[in-house]
C-alpha cells in the first residue's frame, strides 16, 4: 500500500520483500501477516483500536499478557521462554494499562485514522476497480455479534457517538434477518447484534492485484531480498539499508517489516523494542445459504470450571473458491510470541483453534454439525503473527537520510493493520515530501 501510494505521487519506487513473490509460491514462508495468513479481511470503523485497561469489549488486558494461554491469558510463551526483550517489552505493556489518559488518545486516534481510512478505500474501489477483482468483494456493510448486554449496549452507544450505527438488532430480529443463526439465539449465545458500514475481501487476490498493477506501471521488485539493518553514520543520518546483496541506497526509503523483523534491523532507530508479534489462527467452515454479509463475533468473558477466559473475537469472512464452494474464513484469537523466529507449532495455536470452534459451534450450530457429520470443516495450516506495539500506539517513526530525505518506518499494528494501511500509506506520502 506504500509502494501504490508513493507511485500514484510521483516516486520512483523500487520494493524489497524477505519473501517470494506471492503471486508465484503461495506455500512459502513469506514474513508477513498478510501472506502468512489466510484470506480473509474486514475494514470497519472500529478494527483498528487498541487492547489496553478494562473495557467491556477486551476486559483486563494487563492480566491477559501476564498470564499463559492455558491459564486464560494471551501469553504462548511459559517464564522461563521469556527473553530480555520478552520481559521489557510486557512490562511496558503493563504500564501502559494504567495510563488512561494516554489510552484515550489512542482511542481517539484509531477513531479518526479508521475514519479516514474507511472513505480512502471506497474512493480506491470506485477509482481502482481492477485492484478488487475477484477479490470476493462484500461491500454491503457488516454484522457485528455480542453475547452480553453490557457489550451489546456499550457497542451500540460506541456506534452512535460515531454516527456509524446502521441498525441495532434485537436477537429474534438477528434470527429472522439472519436464520443461520437462529441456533445461537435460541441457546442464549446472543444479546444482539449491530449493522454497521464495511466490508471484506480477499486480502491475498488483493495483493496480486496490486503487484499486478505496479509491475505493470514500471515499479522494479526484489523478492528474496533480506534487509538486515539500517546504515546509519555517526551524525544520525541514514546512509542506506544493509541488504543480503549489498547497501541499497535511495533518496528516501519506507520500511514496512510487520512482526517478522529482527530487532537488529531497528538498532539505532527510533523503533527499537517497539514491536512483537502476537499470532491468531484460522479454520474454513462451509457457509450457509444466503450468507448476507461479513461477521465479526465478540465476546465478553467465558467462565468455565469457575475460571475466566478472555474470548477471542472471531471473523466470519465469505469467500468462494476454484470449484465454486462457497465457504467462510473463520479468523481469530491472540497469541503473544515476542521476536522471531517463531515457533508455528505452539500448543497455544491448538487452544485457539478449540476455541475458535467452540464458538462457530456455538453460533451456526446446523451449519456446524452438517459441517462436521461431512467432514468439511477444515483446519488451516496458517498462523499470521500480526505486529504488536507495547502500548499500541501504531508505528510511523522518521529518521533524516544523508541525501536530505526521510527513512520512514511503518507497522500499522494489532489487527487493524489493513483497515488503516489506505491512511498510513498517505501519511508515508506526506513525510517523504515534508
Amino acid at each position: 500500500m506504500d509502494a501504490f501510494a508513493l507511485y500514484q505521487s510521483g516516486f520512483i519506487v523500487a520494493l524489497y520483500a524477505k519473501g517470494p513473490d506471492p503471486r508465484i509460491n503461495r506455500k512459502a514462508e513469506h514474513y508477513s501477516s498478510t501472506q502468512n495468513g489466510e484470506l480473509g479481511r474486514f475494514i470497519s470503523r472500529f478494527e483498528g483500536e487498541h487492547y489496553l485497561g478494562d473495557s467491556p469489549m477486551y476486559p483486563d488486558m494487563k492480566g491477559a499478557f501476564q498470564k499463559h494461554i492455558t491459564d486464560g491469558g494471551w501469553l504462548a510463551k511459559l517464564e522461563n521462554e521469556l527473553t530480555d526483550f520478552d520481559k521489557q517489552w510486557l512490562k511496558k505493556r503493563e504500564q501502559a494499562c494504567d495510563d488512561l489518559e494516554q489510552m484515550n488518545k489512542t482511542e481517539r486516534w484509531y477513531v479518526q485514522a479508521n475514519g479516514e481510512a474507511m472513505l480512502l478505500w471506497q474512493e480506491m474501489i470506485l477509482k481502482y476497480p481492477d485492484l478488487f477483482k475477484e477479490t470476493d468483494l462484500f461491500n454491503t456493510g457488516i454484522l457485528r455479534l455480542y453475547d452480553s448486554k453490557k457489550l451489546f449496549d456499550w457497542a451500540m452507544r460506541r456506534h452512535r457517538k460515531e454516527d456509524v450505527l446502521q441498525r441495532a438488532l434485537t436477537p429474534e430480529e438477528v434470527a429472522k434477518d439472519y436464520p443461520y443463526f437462529a441456533n445461537g439465539v435460541a441457546l442464549g449465545y446472543l444479546a444482539g447484534g449491530l449493522e454497521a458500514p464495511g466490508f471484506s475481501f480477499n486480502i491475498h487476490r488483493f495483493t496480486s492485484n496490486i503487484i499486478d498493477y505496479l509491475d505493470k506501471k514500471g515499479v522494479e521488485f526484489f523478492w528474496n531480498h533480506s534487509i538486515s539493518r539500517v546504515q546509519i553514520s555517526h551524525q544520525g543520518l541514514v546512509q542506506g539499508l544493509i541488504s543480503d546483496s549489498g547497501l541499497i541506497v535511495a533518496d528516501h526509503y519506507a520500511i514496512n517489516p510487520g512482526a517478522y523483523a529482527e530487532e537488529d534491523l531497528f538498532q539505532g532507530t527510533p523503533s527499537a523494542g517497539k514491536i512483537a508479534g502476537v499470532a491468531g489462527r484460522w479454520m474454513f467452515i462451509p457457509a450457509p445459504e444466503n450468507f448476507k454479509r461479513p461477521v465479526k463475533i465478540h465476546g465478553d468473558v467465558r467462565i468455565e470450571n469457575g475460571q475466566k477466559f478472555p474470548v477471542v473475537d472471531v471473523n466470519l469472512t465469505p469467500f468462494t473458491d476454484e470449484q465454486g464452494q462457497k465457504w467462510l474464513a473463520v479468523g481469530g484469537g491472540y497469541a503473544y510470541l515476542g521476536k522471531p523466529p517463531f515457533n508455528k507449532k505452539n500448543l497455544a495455536f491448538d487452544l485457539i483453534d478449540a476455541e475458535n470452534e467452540r464458538t462457530i459451534k456455538r453460533y451456526l450450530g446446523p451449519t456446524y454439525d452438517n459441517a462436521k457429520k461431512a467432514g468439511l470443516i477444515r483446519k488451516s495450516e496458517a498462523t499470521c503473527v500480526r505486529s504488536f506495539t507495547f502500548d499500541d500506539n501504531p508505528v510511523m517513526d522518521s529518521m533524516p537520510t544523508d541525501k536530505g530525505g526521510i527513512l520512514r518506518i511503518n507497522v500499522g499494528t494489532n489487527t487493524g493493520t489493513t483497515t488503516i494501511s489506505t491512511f498510513t500509506s498517505q501519511e508515508t506520502v506526506k513525510a517523504l515530501r515534508a
